[in-house]
This record gives structure tokens, sequence and C-alpha cells, in this order.
């Protein structure tokens, strides 16, 4: 039978059961994530139109093969095979094209199922190229089908399911036209189309399916753990992975539909590892790339998702498309190469910065298979590929205290990756994971004096990542009024300063956390402070009470919000009226 014919005429189901308890209400999600179960107001999916043309052709064919009612006294054993298909949608950096390409339907589960009573008579899956093949007897009443699931056959390596909402929690299915078991067509082909609604479920398969094939190469064979995605025409559920339900939830809405944004279904996938594979401590809620004060946790967790997902789907830039077909079509795009938005991605605050060291470490400009809309930086010499940054994402962060890029940068240290080159890709993103130059004076007895008026830029970071503590001295005048403190704090510093007077006595006169005398929880949640360039700096006024040398230090504050960095840098001022 014709493929436009046997496509056309494929029944599109939502299915509950199969052996899984679909169907059962699981109740609701925590408000607090953003995702939550939408109850359809309106079918799912309605019949498809069929021509007269093809409906006389479906006939014909009906004569040749349509079961005749009754039940086979012995069973009758046949063998059906064929190719089972899905219609993707293609779309650039402008949104969708108008387009579309035939994928195959990879490693599904695939059942012939008897079509008097939906019995299964026979189960397995579908190999890379999309075919099928089933030995099958039928004891019962004349005529079968085949029918493609929305899930991964559970014997093979890659274990995925996409459902429609939580309170149904149907797997969708694609079925063949029902046929005699005594004169089975050869071969029987069938595909999920755009228009039916069941082509986005295979196409969200489709791609996870790629991403969960790396994750098992990375990990010798071992496949990740199963994940379930939630989407349907007109949700308004998403987009978001809710790590109470290890679960994905796209968007179906018409003005922003997600089943065919490839990168964003990778994006969330990229959460998902990290919650079950790794450590993410981002507590969500609304960011943009071009944001440089973000929560450090936040920034890894986002800036790994768009990593993550350029490398998948094999290109640097990252698209989310809006609206339909052209002319109604637009989308947001950015590049992780350079990257787009260069002079606001700073800092390891930035989730867009994250992404951009992650993929330097990576990228190889030579091959061929990876696109992107920007060159090669020159000062990018690295070409490590994927494994010693999935060494560092399962071996080192999962026992950081918290999933930061300074914790990752740790954890590469650790485990003895390379460093050569590093220094250049960090830097470009303004990402100070360095010792500053002064270090070496960096005790009260060998304090560095400073003329009151000057500042210095310093970091907070040692190299054998101790807890820093820079310190500088200045000459003060009994009775003068002198203001010490940090400015311009970048990367996630928090910074606490400690005067002391005088001389070699050391006496403590004067220490200041927050300038503005606030104190933030460690856990803030959604509450913390940005990392800004005042934020968490430290202000302290005084009066000298002698005349002497006079110490400043400088450490990370002990009381720093889990949305700071591991470590930091600010600039150090003096001053005097």
């Amino acid at each position: 039978m014709r493929r436009d014919l046997s496509i056309l005429l494929s029944l599109i189901l939502l299915i509950g059961g199969c052996g899984d308890g679909g169907g059962a209400t699981l109740g609701t999600l925590n408000a607090s994530t953003g995702c939550g179960p939408q109850a359809p107001s309106r079918p799912v999916f309605k019949s498809s139109l069929i021509s007269k043309t093809l409906f006389n052709r479906y006939l014909q064919f009906a004569q040749e093969h349509w079961p005749v009612r009754g039940a086979h006294a012995q069973g009758v054993s046949a063998t059906v095979s064929g190719n089972i298909t899905y219609e993707n949608r293609e779309f650039s950096t402008e949104g969708f094209t108008g387009d579309t390409t035939w994928e195959p339907i990879r490693f599904m589960q695939v059942q012939v199922v008897r079509e008097s009573d939906g019995a299964v008579l026979a189960s397995g899956a579908t190999d890379l190229n999309g075919d099928y093949s089933m030995s099958f007897t039928n004891s019962g009443a004349n005529g079968v089908y085949v029918r493609v699931l929305s899930k991964t056959e559970p014997s093979l390596n890659v274990h995925l399911e996409v459902r429609n909402n939580l309170t149904q929690n149907r797997l969708y299915a694609v079925r063949s036209y029902f046929f005699n078991e005594t004169a089975v067509p050869s071969p029987v082909d069938f595909g999920a189309t755009v228009a039916s609604g069941s082509g986005g479920a295979f196409n969200i398969l489709d791609v996870l399916t790629d991403a969960s094939e790396l994750v098992s190469d990375l990990q010798m064979g071992t496949a990740p753990p199963l994940l379930k995605a939630y989407w349907e025409v007109g949700s308004t559920d998403g987009t978001c992975f809710n790590s109470a339900l290890d679960a994905i939830f796209l968007l179906g809405k018409a003005t922003d539909t997600d089943e065919y944004d490839d990168d964003v279904i990778v994006h969330e996938y990229g959460h998902f590892l990290a919650e079950k594979l790794s450590r993410d401590d981002s507590p969500g809620g609304p960011h943009t790339i071009n944001d440089s004060s973000q929560d450090a946790r936040l920034a890894w967790s986002e800036g790994w998702g768009y990593f993550f997902s350029s490398v998948i789907n094999k290109k640097s830039f990252q698209v989310d498309t809006l609206g339909g077909d052209p002319p109604n079509h637009d989308a947001f795009f950015f590049d992780i190469e350079g990257p787009s938005f260069s002079g606001e991605a700073l800092y390891s605050t930035n989730e867009l910065a994250v992404a951009a060291v992650l993929w330097d470490i990576f990228d190889d400009p030579t091959d061929p298979s990876i696109t992107g809309t920007q060159p090669e930086p020159s000062f990018d010499t690295l070409i490590l590929g994927m494994s010693p940054i999935w060494d560092v994402f399962t071996q080192a962060l999962p026992t950081a205290s918290q999933a930061k890029l300074g914790a990752f940068w740790e954890g590469w240290i650790a485990l003895g990756k390379p460093t050569v080159g590093m220094d250049f890709i960090f830097f470009n993103r303004q990402i100070e994971f360095f010792e500053d130059s002064f270090e070496s004076t960096d005790t009260l007895p060998t304090a560095r004096k400073i003329s009151v008026g000057d500042f210095e830029a310093r970091t907070l970071y040692l190299s054998n990542f101790r807890n820093d503590e820079d310190i500088v001295a200045f000459d003060a005048t009994v009775n003068e009024f002198y203001t010490v403190e940090t400015l311009n704090l970048i990367n996630g510093a928090d910074t606490a300063i400690e005067i002391f007077c005088c001389d070699s006595t050391y006496m403590l006169v004067g220490f200041s956390d927050n300038r503005d005398g606030q104190q933030y929880p460690f856990n803030c949640g959604l509450n913390c402070p940005p990392n800004g360039f005042l934020t968490l700096s430290s202000q302290r006024a005084f009066v000298a009470v002698q005349n002497g040398t006079h110490y400043v230090r400088v450490t990370r504050s002990v009381s720093a919000p889990a949305s700071a960095g591991r470590f930091g840098s600010y600039v150090l001022r003096i001053t005097s009226p």
C-alpha cells in the first residue's frame, strides 16, 4: 500500500493502560515549580478528513485485505513488518520554515493488536531506521492492526515516555489500517503527521533519544533513568523540568509550542540529567540570558542546559520558535559561541557566559557536523570534547557543596583535567579564576602599604581553593575620618572587611559584612540578593583613635547566601574626606 494512503488512514489514539496503569490521576505539582497539569477542555485530537478519491482507493484495498469476521479454530500465525515514521517540522533562526521531513520513529514499542477486542498479540520495537518485524498468532476474531506507542521498548538501552497530561497520563499511539492475518500486506508502513498532533510527541522522543544515547555512551553503556515528558496540543503547562516528578513539561499553545523545538527539549533534559546524575541547586524562577547578576546556582544550571542542548543538536546556537509557519513565524535565538550579547554575557553569574565557557572547552571548529552563526574565537585553542566535562559533571559536582561554575572548576582540577588554555576561555568572559598578584604579601606582618585615596582590584581566589585573605596596610592620622569599602563585586563575590590598629598590636577597630547592614539567610530560595556590584559589598567608616599603621583584611563572608559565587573579584578603596 502506498505511504500517502496508509498515513492518511492511520488512526491517532491516546491510550491508557498497556500494563502501565495509564489513565490514573497522579495529582498536582508544587505550585512553586511553575509546572502543573492542565485538564483538557476538548478532545485532544480530531479525526482527519479523507478525500473521496482516497476513500475509494481505501475501499478497493479493503476488499482485498479486510478481515472476514469470525474466530480461527486453531489460530493463524503470521509475520508483519514495515516502517514507521513521523513528520518533522523544519526551523531556522527565524522560526518554522513551513517545510517538513519524514524521520524514522526509532526504538519505540510496537504491538500487533486484535481489532475486535484490543488484545495485544505481539510486542516488539522499531530499529534505528524505524523498521519493525513481529510474528504473532491470532486465535480470536479476524482482523489485526499494528500500533506504535510513545514509549521506548523496555528491553532497550533508552528509557523514555511521552504522555499527554498528569490527569489522564495517557501515552500517544499511532496505528495502521487493520488487515486480515491470512493475507498480511507487505510492508505495513504508516506514520504520525504534524496535522494529527501525534507527530510532535514522536519528535520529542526522537530528540530525547539522541540525548539518551550520548549519555549511555559516556557511561559505558549504562542508560540514564526513565524520563517522562508531558505535552499535548493547547497545553499552557511548561516549559520546565519538575524534579519532584522526574518529568519535563512542554508548551503546546499555538503562539509558543515547543514539541518541535529541539533545543528547548534537550535543554530541559539537561536539567533532568543534572538532577539524576550530578547536582542541581538552582532555585528556578524567571531568568534572562543577558543578566550578569544571577544566582550563581541558576547561572550554572541554565548554562549547562544550553551547552548540553548544543552538543546533542550539533550546533552552537539555540532557537526557540514562536508562532506558526511563514508568514506567521518568529523565533528567539542566540549563539553560545562568541557568544551573542557578548558585552552582557559576563561572569560566572551569567547563564550564557557559563554555556560559552563549556562550549569553548568542548568544541572542535574543524568538525563539519557542527554548525554555528559565529566564527571561532582566536583565544579558543581547546578541543577536549565531552568526556572530561562529563567526568566533572558526574564525579565531582555531586559531592560539591553547591553546583556552580566555581565548583565545576574546582572539580576539574581535582580530577586532573587539562588546564592549559583554560585561563583564556575564562578570562574572555571576565571570569577570574586566578590568584591576584599580591598574594605573597597577604599577612599582617608583611602587608603592603597603599595610599589613602588609592584603590586596587583583587580576587578572592587561591589555587589550592582554600579561603583567601587579602590584606593591605595604610597610614592613618588620629581623629581623621576614613572609609574602607569594597566596590564592583563580580563573579558572585561576597566580601567582609576587618580593620585593625595599630602597628603590630593588631587590635580590631572595625568590621563590615554587607554595606546596607542586611543579612541574608544561606537558604534564601527565590528571595536571594542579586550578585550585583554593590549588593554584597562591604563598607566601614571610622575615626582613627591614634596615629600609625592600620590594616584591612578582606575575606569571603562567612554569612554568604547560597546564591553567591564560590570565588569572586572586587575593588578595594580607602578614602578620607
